[in-house]
C-alpha cells in the first residue's frame, strides 16, 4: 500500500469517528431540547406556540414528487406490477416514470419514502403485506 492510500485511510478513519462523534452529540442536544420544551409546556401550555416550528433535514428527493403524487404512484405501480412486490419494485416503476436512471443517487431515498407510503397506506386500509420476499424484505399488495 502506498503512502498516498494509508494517509487517504488514515483521514477517512479519523473523518468517520469525527461523524459518529457528532451524531451522539446531536442526540444529546435533542434529547436537551425536548427536556427543555416539556418542562416549558407543563409551565405554560401555549409557551412554545410563537416559536417558528424546527425545520427537518431536507430530503434529496424532496420536490421530485408533487403532492399526493408518490401515493398515487405507488398504488399505480403495485397495480401495473400485478404480483405482490417490494417498495423496491415500486420505486424503480416511479424513477422509471419520473426518467431517472436504474442508479441515480436518489433511488435509495424514494425507495425508502415508497416503503412509508406503503406503511401509511396499510394503515389505511388500502395495501396490505403479504410476506416476505428473501426473508429480509416486505412483499406488498393492493388490499382486495
Amino acid at each position: 500500500m502506498t503512502d498516498l492510500q494509508t494517509e487517504l485511510l488514515d483521514k477517512r478513519r479519523t473523518l468517520l469517528d469525527r461523524k459518529s462523534e457528532i451524531r451522539a452529540e446531536l442526540k444529546t442536544i435533542d434529547a436537551d431540547v425536548s427536556a427543555i420544551e416539556r418542562v416549558l409546556r407543563m409551565m405554560n401550555p401555549d409557551a412554545l406556540a410563537l416559536e417558528p416550528p424546527r425545520r427537518g433535514r431536507r430530503k434529496t428527493a424532496d420536490g421530485l414528487f408533487a403532492d399526493g403524487e408518490l401515493t398515487t404512484g405507488t398504488l399505480t405501480a403495485l397495480r401495473d406490477l400485478g404480483k405482490p412486490s417490494t417498495s423496491a419494485d415500486c420505486a424503480a416503476v416511479l424513477a422509471a416514470n419520473k426518467n431517472l436512471p436504474e442508479d441515480d443517487h436518489r433511488m435509495v431515498e424514494i425507495t425508502n419514502r415508497v416503503s412509508s407510503t406503503l406503511n401509511e397506506l396499510t394503515k389505511k386500509g388500502r395495501v396490505r403485506r403479504v410476506g416476505n420476499g428473501d426473508g429480509r424484505t416486505v412483499l406488498w399488495e393492493i388490499a382486495r
